[in-house]
């Protein structure tokens, strides 16, 4: 058992997802392998602490593990495989991206030597994979010490996060973060529109509206939308109608009818099959 899962055993996870003393830290806990399930990603940093995963988007496959880290730069709606090792628990601890932090520091080191070299390179990605190094295991390790007690966490935690933060902003593969906080690049105008879309799924769609909204060409947005999220804009809202539905289905218990409504759907037979088609089952049998 590395140091990593030594300390976080000591914060008595349950199955499922698991809320800590600070907001923007949360664990989420696999019992055991899984199949692969459609999921709606959030926007945030993904470290995994015991076991691994694999990612799979329309023309990649990631794997992440307790040597690496996955940073998502815009929500996503992705299909996810969890892989337990030797029959321990998959444990996953998610970090949000908080702005003010990412801006923070982006002002300090944006006249530095390290700004000019990774804010060059490939800034319209929605997510990328780096290493977890000594510098930063030694910050989660640290973390994870001060979530046992809700007075130390809001004591030290904040520091430790952006302590975190700046080092992943150090990594190669970095400029998305860059570029996702600065204004008018590619990807933060994309951000924007899926911000909409996050809060506007249920209402009729205009794909030149929104575009329109964040100063973009149809044609560049349509091709920087992919590039971004590896869906077209309608995919992308489907994908997004469906997940909102399952969650209503099992969460809130709606039925079939009220749920198609309530995520845009004009026709009920048309979401029974986009939804058997998304999910392998008729949303009929998720509100039993």
């Amino acid at each position: 058992m590395n140091k990593l899962q030594e300390l976080v055993s000591k914060l008595s996870l349950s199955g499922g997802l698991n809320k800590t003393f600070l907001p923007q830290v949360r664990f989420f806990k696999n019992l055991e392998s899984t199949e692969k399930v459609d999921l709606l990603y959030k926007q945030g940093v993904i470290f995994m602490l015991q076991g691994h995963k694999c990612i799979y988007t329309n023309s990649h496959t990631i794997s992440y593990d307790p040597h690496n880290f996955l940073v998502l730069t815009v929500p996503m709606p992705l299909k996810c495989q969890a892989f337990s090792i030797d029959g321990e628990p998959i444990i996953a601890m998610l970090l949000d991206i908080e702005f003010g932090t990412l801006n923070s520091l982006i002002d300090i080191i944006k006249d530095k030597n390290m700004y000019k070299k990774i804010s060059q390179g490939d800034k319209n990605k929605g997510l990328f994979v780096s290493d977890v190094d000594q510098r930063l295991r030694s910050a989660l390790c640290r973390l994870l010490i001060c979530l046992r007690d809700e007075i130390e966490a809001k004591i030290f935690g904040p520091d430790i996060i952006k302590e975190i933060i700046y080092l992943i902003l150090k990594k190669e593969e970095a400029a998305p973060l860059f570029a996702l906080a600065t204004k008018n690049t590619n990807l933060s105008k994309i951000e924007a529109a899926l911000k909409d879309v996050e809060t506007n799924y249920s209402q009729p769609f205009d794909v030149e509206t929104l575009a329109r909204s964040v100063n973009m060409s149809i044609s560049s947005f349509h091709q920087t939308f992919k590039n971004v999220t590896s869906s077209s804009p309608i995919q992308y809202l489907k994908k997004v109608r469906l997940s909102k539905a399952r969650e209503y289905l099992v969460e809130r218990k709606l039925t079939v009818s009220e749920t198609a409504e309530s995520v845009g759907y004009e026709s009920v037979s048309q979401f029974n099959r986009e939804f058997k088609r998304y999910f392998g089952v008729t949303p009929g049998t998720l509100n039993k």
